[in-house]
C-alpha cells in the first residue's frame, strides 16, 4: 500500500498514530513500582540507581558524582558534608559514597578536612583572599585567618599559606602572623622615633611586647571617633578587635631591626644584653660626673656606678 511514496510521506504516516495521545497512563506510583521491580529482576541494577528524598526521582551513582562536581562548583569549592543531602537530594550515605569516589577520581585536587568537602579551587580562592587582606592591612596573624575561614589554624598554615607563600601570598610567615615589607618599614620607623626619643637604658624585649605588637601600620589605626581614614570598615569587621594582639614579628627579627637601624646610624647608642642605652644617657651621664668633679675634687664610687 506504501510501495513507491517519497520518504516524505511515509514519515509523516509514522509520526501521526506518535501523536495519539493513550488513554491508559501509568502514575507516580506504577513508575516508581515498575523501576523497583526491574530492579530487584536486576535488569537495571540493584544499586545502580538511587531513590531521591523526595521520592519523585531515581538518579544513577555516576550522575551523583556529576551533582556533586556541581554543587561544589555552585557553592565556591567548599561544602559541608551535612549539607550534600539537602543540595544533592539523596540520602547521606549515598553522598558520602559518591564523595568519596570523587575524592578518589581528583588525584589530590579534591578533599576532605573538619568534615567539609573542598577543592583546590577553593584553596586558591583563600590564599588571594589573604593577600588581599595582606595588602590591605600589612599583617595578618594565623588566629584571625582561622576564624575568617572557621578552619583550623593548622589547616590555614599548612594547605593554604606554606604551599602560596612567595607566589599568590606575598609576605613573610613569621611568629604565627603574616607580614609585608611595607609593615616592617612601618615597624622600622616606629622604632626610629622611639629610640630617638629615648634618654634612658631600654629592655628591647619590653620594646617588642608593646611596638612590635602593634598589628596595624600608622594610618591604618581606628581614629579616635571610631573612623578610619584609610581603610573604614575593613580592619574591624574582619578582625574585630583581636588584631595585633601579639608580637607580629620575632625577637630575633625585632633585634635586627634595632641593630640595622644603628648600623645606618638612623639612632645613636649601643645593645648589649638586650639593653639598649642612647648616646644621649652616657652623654648626660659623663657630663654629670665631669661637673661633680670639677665642684668638689672626687667622684664617690657609687656614682661611679651609674
Amino acid at each position: 500500500m506504501m510501495e513507491g511514496l517519497p520518504v516524505e510521506d511515509l514519515m509523516k504516516e509514522v509520526a501521526g498514530p506518535q501523536k495519539i495521545e493513550s488513554k491508559l497512563q501509568l502514575s507516580e506510583r506504577n513508575i516508581v513500582d515498575l523501576i523497583t521491580k526491574l530492579k530487584d529482576l536486576d535488569y537495571l541494577g540493584r544499586d545502580e540507581l538511587l531513590h531521591t528524598l523526595d521520592g519523585k526521582e531515581f538518579v544513577t551513582r555516576e550522575q551523583l558524582i556529576k551533582d556533586l562536581e556541581l554543587a561544589l562548583q555552585s557553592n565556591g569549592g567548599r561544602v559541608p558534608i551535612l549539607d550534600l543531602p539537602s543540595l544533592l537530594n539523596c540520602d547521606l550515605v549515598h553522598c558520602e559514597t559518591a564523595a568519596a569516589v570523587l575524592m578518589s577520581r581528583s588525584h589530590g585536587s579534591v578533599f576532605e578536612t573538619q568534615g567539609e568537602i573542598m577543592t583546590s579551587a577553593y584553596i586558591n580562592t583563600a590564599a588571594d583572599e589573604i593577600q588581599e587582606l595582606l595588602v590591605a592591612l600589612g599583617q595578618i596573624n594565623l588566629a584571625d585567618l582561622a576564624l575568617r575561614f572557621s578552619l583550623g589554624a593548622e589547616f590555614i598554615l599548612r594547605r593554604v599559606i606554606e604551599p602560596n607563600i612567595g607566589s599568590r601570598i606575598q609576605g613573610t610567615l613569621e611568629n604565627a602572623s603574616l607580614y609585608t615589607p611595607a609593615f616592617l618599614l612601618n615597624l622600622k620607623a616606629r622604632l626610629r622615633g622611639a629610640l630617638r626619643a629615648s634618654t634612658t637604658p631600654i629592655l628591647i624585649q619590653s620594646m617588642h611586647r608593646s611596638i612590635g605588637a602593634i598589628g596595624l601600620p600608622e594610618g591604618l589605626h581606628p581614629q579616635s571617633d571610631g573612623s578610619n581614614t584609610l581603610l573604614p570598615s575593613l580592619a574591624s569587621s574582619t578582625f574585630g578587635s583581636s588584631a595585633g594582639s601579639h608580637p607580629v614579628v620575632s625577637l630575633s627579627t625585632f633585634n635586627g631591626v634595632v641593630a640595622e637601624l644603628a648600623e645606618e646610624g638612623a639612632i645613636r647608642g649601643s645593645i648589649k644584653g638586650g639593653i639598649w642605652t642612647p648616646a644621649l644617657y652616657d652623654e648626660i651621664q659623663s657630663r654629670n660626673l665631669y661637673d661633680y668633679y670639677q665642684a668638689n675634687g672626687w667622684v664617690p664610687h657609687s656614682l661611679l656606678k651609674k
